[in-house]
């Protein structure tokens, strides 16, 4: 009997960056986890998909270690690596769920905004998350009442457009913007703030955010990276956790903004490391499992979180596409692999489960 098969869809720059050697993306321990669970596993692009035929150009492992294109028939369970975007690409992951394939982080591009009010619509969860709202004039008036506050993309990723508005005194401004290793600032009036963040903000809709006072490594402030998926059950857990701490004199603890990533037990000592891993792992479990109610097939996720100085934890923003590098970069290459192995055992228990639905069907 043949072993079934799992699909994983990537971005044609995601794959351009495989093939050249400079992605992200490990497909050999993709290969390896399909391998241990007895799985088949096939790489390919929206572009490579016949919706006429329902079948796929995938991109397979030979058993001579060779990379080798082979039409096949799309496979009933899709990991979605590739950011999906309205237009045609949406269209045709449309008419694949609406034909019973089931894809996995199907929609993964939602503005930071309405994953915050997905969150806010849960009593419970409230107390993760930091004043958050759209930036509009009106709503920074009401914002001038906090010392620091950022305006940030709603959609975006790796740090990029952040900015933070510092008060300097009563009626003085300073607004930062960070690109790497450069730090630009203007001093501005208050009468004269919304204007020039319109300015840098443009026509992209932006969000306004409460700043956090983040504990801090060497002088830095630091977030923390959860990485939150689906197991082989079909239930969440936590995959592992890292560290990252902006660069010095700066604000932004992405690592393409030159930030460090640490691991958490270089950072706390027993017992504050236990405490703090728990506080993580039940504040990341308790989001996902509500957002889960929300989002069909919501299965692998990066979440960063802020710990203030009193100990609080605070939700900063989710990561649908999480691209793992952090727990590489912290030299934790167990929970770097079970990045790879869940979402492969996740698709094999979606598998198995619709396979068990067909068999009751058919009696």
């Amino acid at each position: 009997m043949s072993r079934p098969v799992l699909g994983v869809l990537f971005s044609s720059r995601d794959w351009r960056g495989f093939l050249s050697g400079t992605g992200k993306e490990r497909l050999d321990l993709y290969l390896k986890a399909a391998q241990n669970r007895g799985l088949r596993i096939c790489f390919f692009r929206v572009e490579d998909i016949d919706l006429k035929s329902m079948k796929v150009r995938a991109t397979v492992r030979t058993k001579n270690d060779r990379w080798l294109k082979v039409n096949m028939r799309l496979p009933q369970v899709i990991h979605n690596r590739a950011v999906r975007r309205v237009g045609t690409a949406e269209g045709v992951l449309k008419t694949l769920e609406s034909r019973g394939i089931i894809i996995f982080n199907s929609w993964n591009n939602y503005g930071k905004l309405r994953i915050h009010r997905y969150i806010y619509s849960n009593p419970v969860l409230r107390r993760y998350l930091p004043e958050t709202c759209r930036f509009t004039q009106s709503n920074l008036k009401r914002f001038l009442e906090y010392n620091s506050f950022f305006v940030k993309p709603d959609r975006g990723s790796v740090g990029r457009g952040v900015i933070k508005v510092s008060r300097l005194f009563a009626n003085r401004w300073i607004v930062t913007r960070q690109v790497k290793d450069r730090t630009s600032t203007d001093l501005v009036r208050t009468d004269s703030l919304y204007r020039l963040l319109n300015k840098y903000t443009g026509r992209r809709r932006h969000l306004l955010q409460e700043a956090i006072k983040l504990l801090t490594y060497k002088g830095s402030p630091i977030d923390i990276r959860v990485a939150a998926q689906r197991d082989g059950s079909g239930k969440w857990q936590i995959t592992g956790m890292a560290a990252k701490a902006a660069r010095k004199g700066g604000y932004l603890t992405n690592v393409f903004q030159g930030g460090t990533v640490i691991r958490l037990d270089e950072l706390f000592t027993e017992p504050m490391h236990r405490a703090v891993t728990r506080a993580l792992s039940n504040a990341a479990l308790e989001i996902a499992e509500h957002l889960s109610r929300r989002l069909p097939h919501l299965a692998d996720v990066g979440f960063d979180f802020g710990i203030s100085r009193d100990g609080k934890v605070y939700f900063i923003e989710m990561n649908f596409r999480d691209q793992r590098y952090s727990l590489m970069l912290a030299q934790m290459p167990d929970a770097y692999y079970r990045a790879y192995d869940n979402p492969v055992a996740y698709g094999q228990y979606l598998l198995t489960t619709m396979k068990g639905r067909s068999s009751r069907r058919s009696r």
